[in-house]
């Protein structure tokens, strides 16, 4: 086995963030007096960040496996709640597939169906807030009819007409047949805006469709992507899309990927380097323990450390001020045109996204100034007032860890 350099797990006393870091990406490395020196207080604050993360019920499997913690009153809950989730989740996947193969609809379940019903010992372990379903090219609005006419479309994306988000990845979600979970139909794998050469975002467009796989769920075998493209997608969407900040899933999502169904090394390396994802799978390399980075086939001199204290700044800032930080670190690092561009768009935005602004802010539906001009002004000095306000340290921190992680994505493999 290739040596590594060591992935840096903190076993002292560490902060509660610390703490489930570890514990969703190598459980069996947290040592029991770790967990022995919780109080109740910061026990409830275990869960309470858990389920904030939306790893949860895999807390719950990982401390029930260890057999050196008491399981909390609160993770026995949230861990029913979630295998009745999964079962009803699964209905629906079930449901959809029928809908779609009925109608000569081709289709690719992507990322948390593929992980939860494949990759995780069971499938109530992975939470999903939606189900992502790639379509054909050239049956997206066929497929949208047909779901939009069994679940329904969702009050809060009411204002968001279907043609106006082709710009993108998938449309605005809709119900499910038995209104469980959202629903989001792709037309891309991928957004364009990605910072990927044209060429790879094309490949991976491309390769979904090749040498599929199906996951059993029910009945039902519904298709999902092979190895290498689902581990590639998890990758470019949590740290190159999201920068990481959906949390530590991410890495439980990587680690379950990674034990679980290792991808074809070869198929693996040629796709990485035809992508150019070298150094997005050397920076992953550094946050997993050593069996997962040997699945990743990762040289040992290129593996480049990113440290804890970004890692939790990233993972658990807070949502309200994700896209204000995305873009303050954008505006502190790009060259002056692009920033003049960023500005635009984001200051210059449609009516639909100037009314999801507005319901953002609390303001009820209908509310809205009926006047362009007056509703523009309005967005305007919003946002104005929201990037001039006093930043907590915290936030602080996030963005300087923000602008530390994008300049190590974009280094190549090996330089800090």
């Amino acid at each position: 086995m290739i040596a590594y350099p060591a992935c840096a797990m903190t076993d002292a006393a560490a902060p509660i963030e610390q703490l489930l870091i570890d514990l969703m990406r190598a459980p069996d490395s947290v040592a029991g007096e770790r967990l022995a020196a919780l109080d109740a207080a910061n026990r409830d604050a275990l869960v309470g960040l858990a389920r904030r993360s939306r790893c949860a019920p895999y807390l719950a499997h990982v401390l029930d496996t260890r057999g050196d913690f008491a399981l909390p009153d609160g993770l026995h809950a949230l861990r029913e709640r979630g295998m009745f989730r999964a079962l009803a989740i699964g209905r629906e996947c079930a449901h959809i597939h029928a809908m779609l193969a009925d109608a000569g609809i081709d289709h690719v379940f992507l990322k948390g169906v593929a992980l939860a019903f494949r990759d995780y010992a069971q499938p109530w372990m992975r939470p999903m807030r939606d189900i992502d379903i790639l379509i054909e090219p050239g049956r997206l609005d066929d497929a949208y009819s047909l779901l939009h006419r069994a679940g329904g479309g969702i009050e809060r994306f009411a204002h968001v007409p279907p043609e106006m988000q082709r710009d993108g990845k998938h449309l605005p979600p809709v119900h499910s047949p038995g209104r469980v979970v959202p629903v989001e139909l792709h037309y891309r794998m991928l957004s364009p805006k990605l910072a990927l050469p044209a060429a790879a975002l094309a490949h991976l467009e491309a390769a979904v469709w090749q040498g599929r796989e199906r996951v059993r769920i029910g009945e039902a075998d519904v298709p999902v992507p092979r190895d290498e493209i689902l581990l590639a997608h998890l990758l470019i969407h949590g740290m190159l899309d999201h920068e990481l900040n959906n949390g530590p899933l991410f890495l439980a999502d990587l680690v379950a990927l990674l034990r679980a169904r290792p991808p074809h090394r070869e198929r693996w390396v040629a796709l990485v380097e035809r992508t150019g994802l070298q150094h997005m799978v050397a920076l992953a390399a550094s946050m997993l323990p050593g069996d997962a980075r040997e699945a990743l086939a990762v040289d040992a001199a290129s593996v480049t450390v990113v440290d804890d204290a970004t890692v939790r700044a990233l993972m658990f800032q807070p949502e309200r001020y994700r896209a204000q930080v995305k873009v303050m670190a954008s505006l502190a690092d790009d060259r002056i045109g692009s920033r003049v561009a960023l500005a635009a768009r984001k200051l210059f935005v449609s009516r639909a996204a100037l009314t999801g602004q507005w319901r953002f802010e609390g303001h009820a539906p209908g509310t809205e100034p009926r006047s362009m001009i007056g509703f523009r002004l309005w967005y305007m000095a919003t946002k104005l007032r929201q990037f001039f306000r006093r930043r907590s340290r915290s936030e602080d921190a996030t963005l300087q860890s923000l602008r530390r992680f994008r300049a190590q994505l974009s280094a190549p493999p090996g330089d800090a």
